[in-house]
């Protein structure tokens, strides 16, 4: 079975992180511009990932909202 990428990803910026700081002098740059490169796609993935989610809520608590058995507030219609 495939890993989900974030792991994928996670797993790549540990490997590059030990990569760095064992790197010499030529190698440096490079690995830090692709462990640079990762984490700028591994924050694109998480803010994907959490509007996903904050879509998926909406959706919810509006279909929730919506189910003619759901208990409606009656504070106001005491007044």
């Amino acid at each position: 079975m495939a890993q989900e990428p974030a792991r994928r990803l996670e797993d790549r910026i540990r490997e590059l992180c030990t990569r760095v700081t064992e790197a010499r002098n030529g190698d440096f740059i490079e690995l830090t511009d692709t462990l640079r490169n990762t984490l700028n796609q591994f924050s694109q993935l998480q803010l994907v990932l959490d509007d996903l989610i904050r879509r998926k809520k909406n959706k919810s608590a509006a279909a929730l909202l919506s189910w003619p058995e759901f208990p409606r507030d009656r504070r106001g219609s005491h007044a």
